[in-house]
């Protein structure tokens, strides 16, 4: 019987220094006590995800950034203690709602359980923070008081069946899946082990074969990229192909390349993509390089098309990509003309048009550019014009792209957060130039 995953967002902390905020050891306490008691459930083991804990938590040596990347994408659950420190003292804890409610957002029957202690939060709290800017005040939640048991018994209540959860493929795993299969058809057991030796790979058994136990490792460690180090999937995808490539099909090679390149972007950031669906608000999302086109890459909007990839993990929404607009009606053709791959002839009115796109039952993405002659923002007109899109178009959302962050809100728009990093983006642009030029050497001349 598998394990079941649950991730444990909370701040609290338990030491000998003196400091001024006395409930932070009171909350961390109270947090060993909820794990004592979720471990001692008896219908299926648990391992708890957490920063500091007896059941395989990190260690000072660890890499904490890249370790809690890999928990919250591959726990089957997750449940957030939100205390004030949490709410207004925590950097960590708000990245780790953003992750989570990505997996939410692509994920609805994902279990997220928020449960705000008494006399710290209130539900009416999580509005008005972070987590009402992610939407996840809409995640059911009840405020409790300091009892271990009436917690573990809440978390417990709220997990369901969890055996049936403990058994569901997490996103992360079935990518990994998927990038492990494929070096595992096509690379030999020598080439595999010398990769592994080469990154440094933990290698897990039982496999049903060493091959196969190798190729998860491999795997495993092509997805430990994240938005603070770019560049890791790309380096540890060269370094693969370097041992690889004699023996390894090129196609095999590229399929693995399109899976891992937009790992550097962060989900919580793509997240606000599927809920700017969702709630149909229009979202601004900044960067340098949103249409940057590269041939090499194939790639005509080169940031946009990383976040689109981060964001759906399957088929992503028609993207209708607007430059040049001055009217709601200009936005409507080029939507039209998008989903119908071409203008329809005349005899077919605009309304009729508009009715056929709703019956395409698949999600529209207007994107927005703006012109650096208007400050990088649309005509204030023109974005109330934009709200009313939703009402004509079912399954619709709409992206005002900018090239800096700037102030959505003066606008009414929502950003996607964290905002990107201009020295991050052209960090991952150029890895992954790099990347592809690394897999054209290898395969130079074999053709």
């Amino acid at each position: 019987m598998p394990a079941l995953k649950l991730f444990i967002s909370h701040s609290s902390r338990l030491d000998d220094v003196a400091h001024r905020h006395p409930d932070d050891d009171a909350n961390w306490r109270l947090l060993r006590e909820v794990c004592a008691r979720l471990r001692a459930l008896p219908e299926v083991p648990i391992r708890l995800l957490m920063d500091r804990d007896d059941d395989g938590g990190l260690l000072p040596s660890d890499d904490w950034t890249r370790q809690l990347n890999l928990w919250l994408a591959e726990c089957h659950a997750a449940v957030m203690l939100v205390t004030r420190r949490a709410l207004e003292r925590s950097d960590w804890v708000a990245k780790e709602a953003a992750i989570l409610g990505w997996r939410w957002a692509l994920d609805p029957e994902f279990r997220l359980l928020l449960i705000p202690i008494e006399d710290e939060c209130t539900c009416a709290d999580l509005k008005s923070s972070f987590f009402g800017a992610l939407d996840l005040d809409r995640v059911q939640s009840e405020t409790l008081p300091r009892d271990a048991g009436r917690i573990a018994e809440r978390i417990r209540d709220g997990l369901g069946d969890i055996e049936a959860l403990a058994a569901r493929a997490t996103p992360l795993y079935l990518l990994q899946g998927m990038v492990a299969k494929l070096l595992a058809q096509a690379g030999t057991q020598d080439a595999l082990e010398a990769a592994a030796d080469a990154l440094d790979c933990a290698v897990q058994t039982p496999r049903a074969t060493r091959a196969e136990a190798v190729a998860a490792a491999l795997a495993r460690r092509l997805l430990l990229a994240s938005a603070d180090e770019p560049a890791l999937c790309f380096g540890a995808f060269s370094e693969i192909l370097r041992h690889l490539h004699l023996g390894f099909p090129r196609e095999q090679a590229m399929q693995i390349f399109k899976q891992v390149r937009a790992l550097w972007v962060h989900p919580g950031a793509a997240s606000y993509l599927p809920l700017g669906l969702q709630d149909q608000r229009t979202l601004a999302l900044c960067g340098q390089l949103l249409f940057l086109s590269d041939q090499d890459l194939d790639t005509e909007s080169y940031t946009l098309e990383r976040y689109l990839q981060r964001a759906w993990r399957g088929e992503p929404p028609i993207c209708v990509p607007v430059s040049r607009w001055e009217s709601l009606e200009d936005v409507r053709r080029e939507i039209r003309r998008q989903v119908f791959k071409k203008h329809l002839p005349p005899m077919f009115p605009p309304e009729e048009q508009d009715a056929m796109v709703n019956k395409r039952q698949r999600d529209i993405l207007v994107v927005l550019t703006t012109a650096p002659e208007t400050g990088g923002w649309p005509d204030r007109r023109l974005l109330d014009e934009l709200a009313t899109l939703p009402a004509i178009y079912r399954r619709l959302g709409v992206v005002v792209a900018c090239a800096d962050a700037g102030e959505p809100s003066l606008y009414g728009l929502r950003q996607a957060e964290p905002p990107l990093v201009p020295a991050t983006e052209r960090a991952a642009y150029m890895a992954e130039r790099m990347a592809h030029a690394d897999l054209q050497d290898y395969y130079r001349g074999c053709d």
